[in-house]
């Protein structure tokens, strides 16, 4: 990709690329850039609307693998609740985005969309939805004025206004809306335009200066947005950590969803401490063999993955009995089936209960249980029942007394703990080898943070066969890479060692260049957190004399003079997964759009109650459920049942929550 155009001329723009023939061209003079339009008079611009029918089929494909979305269309589509309502996305523009899209424009709505990143966008999905459903701006490699200036079209809605609802994905979208209005404001009060000169941020340049024309168009553009939107649901930690702190300053100028969840897992001696005495327990009771039988356990909270974790180690089948969609859809994602008892009771050799509820094994499913089978309880008081048929506690516990905003689907447990984790685990790798050709196996790999998605990407090199290392700064996310057998040591302990590193924080200056020229030649080096500012690649592209060698698109060897030793930088210190693969398979991100599908629906449906001031919301725990509910059929899970008697002896309702606010999972 060429260095990115000076951010203070910002109409040095080559000329594009022809477009189609079929098209209505009509032209953006602040950026020379071509606006095409379809015959219906939708505007777009994207690489080659030649690759629709590429994107077509591709799509069509993700559809089967999106069972959430697929059901948001067959639930909500014959209404279109989004009737009438303008929808601006800035969110990676993929094949799975594309199952999005579509799914916003079934139930309703009118779309405009742009890509959250240079390298993610997937140019025939773009090219499938720019000619068949939406307005897409967006190509892979864009430059950042290119960026920004696509940021800018998908938010612009023309004279009346900007969208009413956002999709946003790092907060990019949110960001330009609240940088715009700050400078009507203060242009408006002092005649002073925004001045790119006044930082010495690159990228922050582009930014004020596609302010500063737009001011010279439009006095009042961003704050005819602002006065519009209903609100913004935010996919990522990002784009959280911002609405958070502009809801911290009072400068927050409409209502949050936060759909991303990122639960941190404290329950150290629930998870850990079972995996570690169930087959102690066991092997000291009965001096059986664990390895080939069949195991169940009875619920998957924290407890039962660490038995679960701990029969799987030791050999055994393991299956597992739910009655919590979310904890269904996590052991499946583990590889575990999920069944009810009466499907696997004359099956098992060893049934571990962990549930914490009553009547989870009744005597008359022991009676068809195999003459040497295990009945064992993991929670405290004594849920088994004798086998004549006696009570199946020593005690019951009493029941507990019982300018927009914008929702935060990040930390839905749905997006966080299935998209982050699972995903990560799914297209680091991938990324990696496509990127690298290198073999995995034998490399010793750095993981930069141990969050959802620094557990995902170190899982997926130790199985791959790396020996891992993490780096944390937080105490419980290191206790948690210690308790998975991986040590945890600062950068400058391994810089030299290591062959591969990744960064998975969010945070800036993770890896800067002092330490990049201290590595071994040719490690790797790759970000898959968020922003490109996790690596110091400003630092790099400066240093004096380093050399670049484009070895493949997104795959550059930086060669320091000194030694003449090289590293490999992958997407230029922006997201691998995304720049060098795929990104996360469509299962894993139906679960996160549908709850930024739900989200948006929760905010336009409630726009004229004042539910939702300019503040940052989660989704209420039973929306979570459903999603979560809404993937397990395609997955051949079945749950289980509460009985009225069980549902009130946990103080839950039969059909859920089954979880309070607080857990987590």
């Amino acid at each position: 990709m060429p260095p990115n155009p000076s951010p203070l001329t910002l109409t040095s723009f080559p000329p594009p690329s022809p477009c189609p023939t079929h098209s209505i061209r009509s032209i953006d003079r602040r950026m020379a850039l071509l606006v095409e339009k379809t015959s219906t008079g939708r505007e777009y611009k994207v690489k080659d609307l030649s690759q629709a029918d590429f994107g077509r089929l591709e799509i069509e494909l993700a559809e089967v693998e999106m069972p959430g979305l697929m059901a948001c269309r067959a639930e909500f589509g014959p209404a279109k609740p989004f009737a009438g309502a303008r929808i601006s996305g800035s969110l990676h523009m993929t094949i799975q985005t594309a199952v999005l899209i579509e799914t916003l424009t079934a139930l309703g709505a009118e779309v405009r969309w742009c890509s959250c990143n240079i390298f993610s966008t997937q140019d025939h999905a773009a090219a499938a939805i720019a000619r068949d459903s939406a307005a897409v701006f967006a190509w892979k490699g864009e430059t950042l004025a290119e960026y920004w200036w696509c940021t800018e079209r998908c938010l612009d809605w023309g004279s009346n206004g900007g969208p009413d609802l956002i999709v946003d994905d790092g907060g990019d979208a949110t960001l330009l809306i609240h940088e715009g209005v700050k400078a009507e404001e203060e242009y408006e009060k002092t005649g002073k335009l925004p001045d790119p000169a006044s930082t010495d941020n690159a990228e922050f340049q582009i930014v004020l200066g596609i302010i500063r024309d737009g001011l010279k168009v439009d006095p009042k553009k961003y704050r005819k947005m602002k006065e519009r939107l209903v609100g913004v649901s935010e996919e990522t930690t990002t784009g959280v950590k911002r609405l958070y702190q502009m809801q911290a300053s009072g400068a927050l100028l409409f209502p949050a969803i936060n759909v991303n969840d990122s639960v941190t897992k404290s329950k150290f001696d629930n998870l850990y401490g079972c995996r570690h005495s169930l087959p102690d327990g066991l092997m000291r009771a009965t001096d059986v063999m664990i390895a080939g039988k069949v195991a169940v356990v009875c619920g998957y909270g924290d407890v039962g993955k660490g038995c679960a974790a701990a029969l799987k180690q030791a050999g055994a089948r393991v299956i597992v009995t739910e009655i919590d969609p979310i904890c269904a859809l996590q052991a499946l994602m583990e590889g575990l089936p999920v069944l009810t008892l009466e499907d696997v009771v004359s099956e098992a050799d060893i049934f571990v209960t962990t549930t914490g509820n009553k009547d989870i094994i009744m005597v008359d499913q022991m009676k068809k249980m195999d003459r040497q089978a295990a009945p064992i309880g993991l929670h405290g008081q004594r849920r088994v029942p004798d086998r004549a048929g006696g009570s199946s506690a020593t005690g019951s516990r009493p029941a507990a007394p019982c300018s927009s905003p914008a929702i935060n689907v990040n930390d839905s447990v749905t997006k966080s703990k299935f998209d982050n984790l699972y995903g990560c685990r799914h297209s680091l790798p991938d990324g990696l080898m496509r990127a690298t050709d290198v073999m995995i196996a034998g490399k010793v790999a750095v993981v930069c943070g141990y969050g959802d998605v620094g557990k995902g990407c170190a899982a997926a090199l130790k199985q791959a066969g790396a020996r891992v290392i993490v780096t944390e700064i937080d105490p419980i996310c290191a206790l948690q890479a210690l308790m998975e057998g991986l040590p945890v040591l600062t950068l400058e302990d391994v810089v030299s060692e290591a062959d591969i590193f990744v960064t998975t924080t969010g945070n800036k200056d993770i890896i800067m260049v002092d330490q990049m020229k201290k590595m071994k030649n040719n490690a790797i080096v790759c970000n898959i957190g968020h922003f490109d500012n996790e690596i110091d690649m400003h630092g790099l592209e400066t240093y004096p004399g380093v050399k670049r060698i484009t070895i493949k698109p997104q795959t550059d060897r930086w060669v320091f003079p000194e030694t003449n030793a090289g590293i490999i930088v992958l997407a230029e210190g922006r997201l691998m997964n995304l720049g060098c693969a795929t990104g996360h398979p469509s299962f894993v991100m139906s679960c996160s759009f549908t709850n930024q599908v739900i989200a948006q629906l929760e905010l336009w449906k409630e726009k004229a109650t004042g539910k939702y001031e300019k503040k940052v919301y989660v989704l209420p725990k039973h929306l979570d459920e459903k999603v979560a509910a809404l993937h397990l059929g395609k997955l051949g899970a079945k749950l289980t049942k509460l009985t009225p008697s069980q549902a009130d002896y946990i103080s839950v309702p039969i059909e859920g929550p089954y979880k309070p606010a607080h857990y987590r999972y």
